[in-house]
């Protein structure tokens, strides 16, 4: 019984409560710290502490990472990239982690001698009787991710399984690069699809494009909520000008998986799947558009100093860059993510969009823009909005839910405003969500749909004569 309580219910015991509070992905029992039990005989109770605190984040990895839309090797690359430039953030987060891995491991190894005698591993047969039983368990549940009993799961929950495995299957695809190939979107995938269309057919016509991917715009539960962040962009004054879809598109995983769906038109989660393919900004560059991107954070977050080049942008944009362009040097965002204000950044994109206004011949622009002040945790707007949350019942309760949609709220405003500026030539605009927002709280996991995001595309009715 020892046994059982030091490997089996105490780490999945205070990972349950977690995962009841917090939104996770994790089996209700990892099998991994069975292994900790039965090699502690051999290894002894140092080693077997080591290999228990690595046990330990692989479970952390495999439990979160799919919250936040994303695969176990790129959490320890954020890990990586905020140790560089936001090493505060980076300490916070070492912390709540240590906490409840040193109750785990007094509670674990108080009783283990340094170098337990091999006779006592006799003892542990509980440690393989039980796993083998969960297992079973598992596999009569239907929700044995390797071997399945049937195609109905009877209980909502994966009863037993391995963060070891998880994490070497993420390990080993991204090692060996031996991928299934990027799976190419159909026409109804992608925001961008209606620009693909016509590059394939030559029909398209001599406008700029402006291609807005915005961080955490995700579809709520409430549609009047939907329609009340969209008002701005889909105001009925601009019919008169363009055509306005308002529809929504599937997405899969995070952010930068949001931007190879819209440049490359493939799902897929690493820019080195992908690069060798046609992108967006390669066939207009071919076209004789100008390309470019903008960012409002670090250039090498993600590697988009790198790979945005590769991808077709001639001139790719961010936080120092864009300083330079806008009188103000304000920031805005959450403490980890703070950057150019997003609400600021239409101006910049009016700025580029006129000035080769008046050359002979006008080259397109395909301009690009990344947001950054919507990314968890959503912080209070650090401009005043005009969105009215006790209107939807964003009570205290999901006062982070207010904050995202007013921040949301602000940049629609702002674009909204561009595209309405008579000054401004003809452009066609493609603003689309890149995944729906994470949450901590298992609380709020319903409040957005998990497999859909929203997109506007406003296209000019009539070409304008030149300026």
């Amino acid at each position: 019984m020892s046994y059982f309580f030091r490997y089996i219910l105490v780490p999945n015991l205070i990972f349950g409560i977690f995962s009841a509070i917090a939104t996770s992905s994790r089996a209700l029992i990892n099998l991994d710290y069975c292994l900790v039990g039965l090699c502690s005989p051999i290894i002894g109770r140092y080693w077997a502490a080591a290999m228990y605190l690595v046990f330990f984040i692989l479970d952390l990895l495999a439990a979160f990472a799919p919250t936040y839309h994303l695969r176990p090797m790129i959490i320890l690359t954020i890990f990586r990239e905020l140790s560089a430039f936001k090493p505060a953030a980076l300490a916070l987060l070492l912390v709540l982690v240590v906490a409840p891995l040193l109750g785990m491991w007094y509670l674990t190894f108080k009783r283990e001698t340094a170098s337990p005698p091999k006779a006592s591993f006799r003892g542990r047969s509980v440690l393989v009787i039980v796993p083998i039983c969960f297992i079973l368990l598992d596999i009569m549940n239907g929700s044995n991710g390797l071997v399945r009993w049937g195609d109905v799961t009877h209980f909502s929950y994966n009863i037993a399984g391995s963060a070891l495995v998880k994490v070497s299957r993420d390990v080993k695809a991204t090692l060996t690069r031996q991928k299934i190939p990027p799976k190419k979107l159909g026409q109804m995938e992608y925001a961008t699809s209606g620009v693909h269309a016509d590059l394939i057919a030559d029909t398209l016509k001599p406008q700029h494009i402006v291609l807005v991917i915005v961080e955490s715009w995700g579809l709520s539960s409430d549609p009047a909520l939907n329609q009340a962040l969209v008002a701005p962009l889909i105001d009925p004054k601009l019919s008169s000008r363009y055509q306005v879809r308002h529809t929504t598109i599937p997405f899969h995983g995070a952010t930068v998986s949001a931007e190879l769906r819209e440049l490359y038109a493939r799902q897929a989660s690493d820019p080195d799947d992908v690069l060798s393919e046609s992108s967006l900004p390669a066939l207009l560059a071919a076209k004789s558009y100008e390309t470019i991107s903008l960012h409002g954070f670090m250039s090498m977050f993600f590697g988009r100093n790198e790979w945005y080049p590769q991808a077709g942008f001639r001139s790719s944009l961010f936080i120092d860059d864009i300083d330079k362009l806008l009188p103000s040097h304000e920031r805005c965002g959450s403490a980890n993510f703070r950057g150019i204000c997003d609400d600021k950044m239409p101006s910049l994109i009016k700025q580029l969009l006129i000035s080769s206004e008046g050359a002979t011949p006008t080259v397109p622009k395909f301009i690009y823009w990344l947001t950054l002040n919507s990314h968890y945790p959503y912080a209070v707007p650090d401009h005043p909005s005009s969105f009215a949350c006790q209107s939807f019942d964003l009570s205290s309760r999901y006062q982070d839910v207010c904050n995202l949609s007013g921040t949301l709220y602000s940049t629609f405003s702002a674009l909204g405003s561009l595209i309405a500026d008579p000054d401004i030539p003809p452009t066609r605009f493609i603003i689309v969500g890149d995944h729906s927002p994470p949450f901590l709280m298992r609380s709020k996991e319903g409040l957005y749909n998990r497999q859909f995001v929203p997109m506007v595309e406003i296209i000019p009715k009539v070409l304008e004569s030149k300026r």
